[in-house]
């Protein structure tokens, strides 16, 4: 290998310890955001709910509203996995429905799980909009 050429280091554990320091992070966000408010609640205080140093967030999400998008991503889909909700399984099965009954019935049902997950944020984000 060259000099001063970087080697491309791929650790599994490693990934799943950013992961975690990253859920870490938006928990901490998400409880704060909706506590204080948007405007209330500075990146640094997010850190110390987190128990991570400032840059780390800065590093994950380089701004405050990049902590609020990628929390409110995570509310929406449920999961941290990179699938966008159209090519979900529960938001498939609803289009899929041929019987309207049973599509609606699906549609309130997956909507309810969504409100009761990012329903907290939500009131957060139209408040900072104001």
């Amino acid at each position: 290998m060259a000099a001063g050429v970087k080697r491309r280091y791929e650790s599994p554990r490693r990934r799943e310890q950013a992961a975690a320091t990253r859920r870490q992070i938006l928990d901490a966000a998400q409880r704060l955001f909706e506590e204080q408010g948007y405007a209330a609640t500075p990146m640094s205080a997010i850190a110390a709910e987190a128990g991570v140093a400032l840059k780390t967030v800065y590093v994950a999400f380089e701004t405050k509203s990049g902590v609020l998008r990628a929390l409110w991503n995570l509310l929406l889909r449920g999961d941290e996995a990179d699938i966008p909700i159209p090519e979900r399984d529960w938001y498939r099965k609803v289009l899929a429905e041929t019987d309207a009954e049973r599509a609606l019935r699906l549609g309130a049902h997956n909507s309810r799980l969504v409100k009761e997950r990012a329903g907290g944020v939500l009131a957060v984000i139209r408040n900072a909009a104001h």
